[in-house]
């Protein structure tokens, strides 16, 4: 069995819904057209970045493009917001998400079919960020998506996901703390597993051409 007690856990939780835990943020309807290779201080998330995980998440060292479009400083992303990949070709893709976890020096914006929300004083975007990959969350996102060959979701619909929560800031940050390191572990093992993978080959292939 797994622990899933730490200690300070408060065990004070609570359920509200999404669209009363956040604010909605504007996104772009950009392209892929709108990329530029040079640096031009501009980046934007694209919901093809959040599927294939150039965006999840989003620290200072990302790959994501640069663009060369005009937009609203009002609508710049900050840290802890949250963007959600509002169009998917299959259901387990609904409403995949990226979070950003430093303050970025430079602008970024959401680009093409996301959803991009900024989470009030009662919750920490990176907790929502692992909310969204919960089975429980999966499962809302089956019931609610539409369409046929590309599945979608709303923000009306999205807005109305119940999360639940822990009351205290400190207690979402230990959970995120937790979860964190667990996912950094894993990204180190799979690492490690594809050298011997490599090395495994490069010793086959010596072997055969000797």
């Amino acid at each position: 069995m797994f622990p899933t007690q730490f200690t300070g856990a408060s065990f004070t939780w609570e359920r509200k819904k999404l669209g009363i835990l956040t604010t909605r943020v504007r996104s772009y309807s950009f392209s892929r057209s709108v990329e530029v290779k040079e640096e031009t201080g501009v980046k934007y998330v694209h919901y093809g970045d959040i599927h294939t995980s150039v965006a999840n998440e989003i620290g200072k060292n990302n790959n994501l493009p640069f663009i060369n479009e005009t937009y609203k400083e009002s609508d710049e992303l900050k840290l802890d917001d949250v963007i959600v990949a509002d169009a998917s070709e299959d259901y387990k893709g609904i409403a995949d998400a990226a979070v950003i976890i430093d303050n970025l020096p430079y602008t970024i914006i959401a680009g093409l079919h996301t959803i991009a929300l900024r989470p009030t004083s009662l919750i920490k975007g990176y907790f929502l960020y692992y909310i969204f990959k919960t089975e429980n969350f999966k499962r809302f996102g089956y019931k609610i998506g539409t369409g046929l060959k590309v599945f979608g979701i709303s923000y009306n619909n999205l807005a109305k996901y119940k999360v639940y929560y822990p009351q205290e800031i400190e207690e979402q940050e230990k959970i995120i703390g937790i979860l964190s390191n667990l996912t950094n572990s894993i990204n180190l093992h799979e690492d490690y597993l594809q050298f011997l993978h490599d090395f495994k080959s490069f010793l086959l292939q010596k072997i055969v051409f000797r």
